[in-house]
């Protein structure tokens, strides 16, 4: 069923009636261990970590103007 086709449902329910399918065949995927965004999500959360770890140290604080 997509949005669209539901009849006799506000938009709001019929989006959150698929999201809500959506995410339950995610996880019968991921429960036989064949998630196919694992990997992505994988990558994702490298790449976040790099960046926090990143902004992190290149921070020097309030430069002041020399006396």
């Amino acid at each position: 069923m997509t949005a669209h086709l539901a009849p006799n449902r506000s938009l709001d329910e019929a989006l959150a009636c698929e999201a809500a399918r959506y995410l339950d065949v995610v996880e019968v995927f991921a429960g036989c261990g064949a998630d196919p965004h694992a990997a992505k999500r994988a990558r994702a959360a490298q790449a976040r970590q790099r960046e926090d770890r990143s902004t992190a140290t290149t921070r020097t604080g309030v430069r002041r103007w020399p006396r």
